[in-house]
Parts: structure tokens; C-alpha cells; sequence
């Protein structure tokens, strides 16, 4: 079984990288993150392709779940960019719900560690830039 914490190695770090200064959301964050990192490590190990696709199934859930949540407070904070936040939401959940079909259904990806660099630069870079975004606003506010 590939561990629930942070204790293998490190495809994203999962401490630092996601800190907005809002408890409840960097909290999600770094559960996704953790997710992902799981999730990573399951495709290294090919024997441990089934549990992939369980930690995909999760972590479509668990996005699916944060998104929720995340669009739940732009709306209450009345974000104007609450629409192009949900666009990219909706591109991220869907590059999630193709890996976890394609590990599902092929129980193999051509490039796996290409795979994985993009939901990790997308992931990053999304809560780097429009969540952080969406923080700063609400403090501001």
C-alpha cells in the first residue's frame, strides 16, 4: 500500500508550495496534494496499478469536493472572476477524470512522469496564481 502521508519521496511538496494564508483552503490544498503525491507514486510501482486507480478515483472526488467548496466562497465573496476560476476548475477536473480512465481502462500510461509533471504545473500553478488571487481579494475585501 503506498503511504497516506508525506513520508515518500516528493513529486510536489506539499508544506510550502500551497500556503495562502487561509487555514481551510491551504488545509485542502495540501490534502490534494498529498493525493497527488500518493497517486505518483502508485504509477512508479506497476504493482501497484489497482491502488492507482483507487488514489485516482479519490482524488477526482476530493477535487471535485475542493472546487465545490472554493466556488462556494467565491460566490459568497461575490469574486468577479468566479467565471474563468470555474473554467479552469472544469479543464483540471477533466485532465483528472482522463487519468483516472485511462489508468482504469489501460492500466498503463505512455508517459507517466510527462502525465503527472502537467497535473503538477497545472495544480501549482493554479493555486499559486488564480487561488492566490482569489485570497488576496477576500482579504482585501
Amino acid at each position: 500500500m503506498i503511504p497516506e502521508t508525506d513520508e515518500s519521496p516528493h513529486f510536489l511538496d506539499c508544506v510550502e508550495a500551497f500556503r495562502l494564508g487561509d487555514e481551510t483552503l491551504d488545509r485542502e490544498h495540501e490534502a490534494l496534494c498529498l493525493l497527488i503525491n500518493r497517486l505518483a507514486a502508485a504509477i512508479d510501482d506497476q504493482a501497484h496499478w489497482e491502488e492507482a486507480v483507487a488514489i485516482a478515483t479519490e482524488l477526482v472526488h476530493e477535487t471535485h469536493r475542493h472546487f465545490g467548496h472554493e466556488e462556494l466562497l467565491m460566490r459568497q465573496a461575490a469574486y468577479p472572476e468566479l467565471p474563468q476560476h470555474h473554467e479552469q476548475h472544469t479543464e483540471l477536473l477533466s485532465q483528472i477524470e482522463s487519468l483516472r480512465d485511462r489508468l482504469a481502462t489501460d492500466h498503463y500510461l505512455a508517459r507517466p512522469h510527462q502525465t503527472l509533471n502537467f497535473l503538477g504545473d497545472w495544480f501549482t500553478l493554479h493555486i499559486d496564481h488564480s487561488d492566490r488571487r482569489f485570497v488576496e481579494f477576500r482579504r482585501d475585501a
